[in-house]
């Protein structure tokens, strides 16, 4: 979603990605799946300065009661994030938001 200010354009890219990379829900990007519960999200037009990004474990509770997202890199064009249990990176499905600029 992009909404005008004058001379700014404020984007809202959001989605939802299955544990195996799948674009389970939205626009505007792509995932690559990496080993080690690793996922770059690339954006399809980059914000114009790094982007604000939060992410939450998507599933089952009891497939990700002890599961965890963490944000380790972001630019104007992608993010990447790693998901975890307690003393592994492990895959999971998750869900985004990234908020900036365009």
């Amino acid at each position: 979603m992009v909404t005008s200010h004058g001379d700014h354009e404020d984007a809202h890219i959001f989605g939802v990605v299955g544990a195996n990379g799948s674009i389970v829900s939205g626009k505007g990007f792509t995932v690559d799946k990496n080993r080690g519960g690793i996922y770059i999200i690339r954006f399809d037009k980059p914000f114009a300065e790094i982007p604000g990004v939060t992410c939450t474990i998507y599933g089952h509770s009891w497939m990700s009661f002890m599961m965890s997202i963490s944000v380790v890199d972001i630019t104007p064009d992608y993010f990447v994030c790693q998901t975890s249990t307690p003393d592994r990176p492990e895959d999971s499905g998750f869900s985004f938001i990234a908020v900036g600029e365009m």
